[in-house]
């Protein structure tokens, strides 16, 4: 190709034909190309022939570099590079993931609901921050550069002048005082020719970008036709931005506080990180109070207004009933009158609960047909039957009393659905007895948020236990905050959002150590959760200690056999297996399995996951005569428990597949393993870091069995969904980048194969040791694919 020679459509360009022009600069173009090997559509970005000077090709290797290590959802994935050989020497290329996408200001057009503008900066944001994490800066983040796909997510396709972060001689690709970037999306400093680049470079960029996405203008429209740097700079310097609630009015507030903040002038008073700015665009799209700005009461109480209008205005004529009653109440205690009558009405309170519990003890005699040895649960939910057609002769606070105690057991008891209308009812009968903001009220108002049905009413589970944990911080109700947290981490757990839930158990665990000290119930379940999260994080190691701890105290307190013990033995027992220690593993699985079994029953969603828990392990090691039975028994009554689509049905049925396989009955498992894939696909997807296994193993059979095109695809989305959702360097995404090694040993491409094995040995050895099973089975598999090392 001759230096400046214009490229027709149709015409071949090394192993690619060029089908139409997708963008040109000054550098080179890229075009919607054909890739003959493997056959797939791709954007070929070309570098002139003309341009292709020593400086110019090493930064476009260096792109290539940084576009290898970047694989996340929100980034365009580099497929390989190279070079074809041109009148003037190798002119060199890249094969990217073809976007199809409108740019972010062709979308912006559209006129797009504020709403759905931030949700997709949020998500640009955090797509940045990924690649500062692995020591990669964009500095030329702009419109132009972010395309939104179908489905409105952002993708970023152009990475030409990024900088990695002390990576040596690629640091100096660039000349010293160079400036390389788009005039109205550089930070000052940057405009200003700094030396060392810094992340908030990007995170201004991200400023401009959303003041303009929110506002409809540049924060300095005057860059935009600027004819030179000097000139640039002059205008940054002369004019500040005007505040964007001016030019967007539904913009003012918080989130003209969050953009401000972004596009300030100095570094020093930014966001340190793009995640940052993700976190507070997330807080606004809840109607948190953001960061950047105090959070004085009257702001928090003009937040929870804009939220819950309707609430708001009950709880206003509440407290004033409740002014006038406690003055009324103080007087009227003071007389002796009142004081008897008070302790005859408790005794009244009394008989009545008492008689009411003897009717629903009666109720469960053999005799009277319910049948010998009732479980709690069965006995609770006769209780609760009983309440319904009984309880309107007990005294207001007994039902409250007694349907915040059965709707609590029951949910506690993995009976959300049976405790949730009791909940309900103790609600509103502690909001009418003691008040809206009472400790009781607010507590029975946290179970009842955590038991409402996710699939009924999404989301509202969460809006109400944020809402709940909000109003405690506000008033430094540490208890109450701590329970919020407790419940509020479990749902976020529970969706697979496990950054938003470690963030949370994190600091619930702090504050119920400080406040409530390292014994108290609560502070023990906060800590429990917070191992539990750093489990899934993969922080094994940082999690084996709190998991200790938590159930020393609690067999100390409680002894052995405790739900509660076992609760946090079961737990210790899976962080000790993913630690490669699995002889103690197994003999705490064993032992909390039979206890369970023993005093919960067969069905407990306790009980169900330690029996999942031993029959992976012992799947693992090969145990198949022992696993099947416990297998198939588990599969059985998951399903009958939770139904045959739940998650935990359908890892049960992956844990069935896995032996099927090891059994060779290859056809059962591939028929059981797409089941369940097709499943978790038409519930939205499962990105849950510990259920995208039967993607996997999916994946790894079609693999055995030669069909090595659906393998490499259904690995490769596997692995794409487990990094965006954990990072390139979570021992899960490890373990997943090993199988996809060996699949693509297995369809005989060795070179990648060790590409990705390396990759994957790096990360197990770093977080799992080189000891342990994980490391040394991807140690076997390199040497496979050709790896002396």
């Amino acid at each position: 190709m001759g230096d400046g020679e214009k490229v027709q459509e149709g015409a071949v360009f090394g192993p690619f034909r060029r089908l139409s022009l997708l963008g040109e600069g000054s550098h080179g173009t890229v075009w919607l190309a054909d890739q003959a090997q493997p056959r797939r559509r791709v954007a070929l970005k070309i570098l002139n022939g003309s341009l292709a000077s020593p400086e110019l090709a090493a930064r476009f290797r260096h792109e290539a570099e940084l576009l290898a290590m970047l694989e996340h959802p929100g980034i365009a994935r580099l497929y390989e590079s190279g070079a074809v050989e041109g009148p003037s020497g190798p002119v060199p290329w890249l094969a990217m993931e073809y976007v199809d996408g409108r740019p972010l200001d062709a979308w912006a057009a559209a006129n797009q609901p504020l709403r759905q503008r931030v949700d997709l900066l949020e998500a640009l944001c955090r797509a940045v921050h990924f690649a500062h994490t692995r020591g990669v800066i964009h500095r030329d983040l702009k419109p132009s550069n972010i395309l939104v796909d179908a489905q409105d997510q952002p993708r970023i396709i152009d990475f030409g002048i990024a900088t990695a972060i002390e990576r040596g001689d690629l640091t100096r690709v660039t000349r010293a005082g160079a400036v390389l970037g788009t005039l109205p999306y550089m930070s000052p400093e940057q405009l200003d020719g700094g030396t060392r680049s810094d992340p908030r470079w990007d995170v201004y960029a991200l400023g401009a970008i959303a003041y303009e996405l929110i506002g409809g203008v540049l924060p300095h429209p005057g860059l935009g036709t600027a004819t030179s740097v000097v000139a640039a700079l002059k205008i940054v310097a002369s004019h500040a931005p005007t505040p964007l609630g001016r030019i967007a009015p539904a913009a003012r507030g918080d989130l003209e506080t969050v953009v401000m903040k972004a596009i300030a002038p100095d570094p020093g008073d930014r966001y340190g990180s793009a995640a940052e700015l993700a976190d507070e665009l997330r807080r606004w799209t809840q109607g948190r109070p953001v960061e950047a700005a105090p959070a004085g009461i009257g702001r928090v109480l003009r937040l929870f207004v804009r939220r819950h209008r309707a609430l708001s205005w009950a709880v206003a004529s509440t407290a004033l009933v409740l002014v006038a009653a406690t003055v009324l109440s103080t007087r009227m205690a003071l007389a002796e009158a009142e004081a008897r009558r008070v302790a005859e009405l408790h005794l009244a309170e009394r008989d009545a609960v008492n008689d009411f519990l003897a009717d629903m003890l009666h109720s469960s005699d053999p005799e009277q047909g319910a049948g010998s040895d009732l479980s709690l649960r069965e006995w609770l939910v006769i209780t609760r039957q009983g309440f319904a057609s009984q309880s309107a002769r007990l005294p207001a606070e007994a039902r409250m009393a007694l349907a915040a105690t059965l709707g609590t057991s029951l949910l506690h008891l993995g009976e959300p659905a049976q405790a949730a209308e009791l909940l309900e009812t103790a609600d509103a009968l502690s909001t009418r007895l003691r008040g809206e903001q009472a400790f009781d009220t607010q507590a029975i108002r946290i179970n009842a948020a955590a038991a409402i049905d996710p699939e009924m009413h999404p989301g509202e589970g969460e809006k109400r236990l944020r809402a709940l944990l909000q109003s405690a911080e506000a008033r430094g109700d540490d208890r109450l905050a701590v329970l919020a947290g407790i419940a509020l981490t479990t749902m976020l757990e529970t969706q697979g959002r496990i950054d938003e839930a470690h963030e949370l158990s994190a600091r619930t665990d702090e504050r119920a150590s400080r406040a409530l000290g390292p014994d108290d119930p609560d502070a023990l379940t906060a800590r429990h959760n917070h191992a539990g999260l750093l489990k899934y994080r993969g922080e094994f190691a940082a999690a084996e200690p709190l998991a200790r701890d938590v159930h020393q105290r609690r067999r100390a307190a409680l002894g052995d056999h405790h739900p509660l013990t076992l609760y946090s033995y079961n737990q210790l027992g899976g962080i000790l297996d993913r630690l490669g220690r699995v002889e103690q593993a197994e003999a705490i699985y064993r032992e909390t399995y039979e206890a369970r079994r023993e005093a919960l029953g067969p069905r407990h969603p306790g009980t169900l996951v330690t029996l999942n828990n031993l029959t992976a392990l012992l799947v693992q090691r090969g145990a198949l005569e022992e696993a099947a039975p416990l297998v198939d028994a588990l599969a059985q009554a998951t399903t009958e428990r939770f139904g045959a689509e739940a998650p935990r049905t359908l890892m049960a049925l992956n844990q069935r597949a896995y032996v099927l396989e090891d059994l060779g009955r290859l056809d059962e498992a591939e028929a059981q393993l797409r089941a369940i894939v097709a499943a978790q696909a038409a519930h939205g997807g499962d990105v849950h870091p510990e259920r995208l296994a039967p993607r996997s193993n999916l994946a790894m059979l079609l693999s055995k069995r030669g069909s090595h095109a659906e393998a490499i695809s259904t690995m490769r989305a596997v692995l794409d969904d487990a990094t965006g959702a954990l990072g390139a360097g979570h021992p899960y995404v490890g373990i997943f980048r090993s199988n996809y090694g060996e699949i693509l040993t297995r369809a005989g491409r060795p070179a990648e194969a060790r590409r990705e094995l390396r990759q994957a040995q790096s990360v197990l050895e770093s977080h799992l040791g080189a000891d342990h099973a994980r490391t040394r089975k991807n140690r076997e598999r390199l040497r496979a694919a050709g790896d002396a090392a």
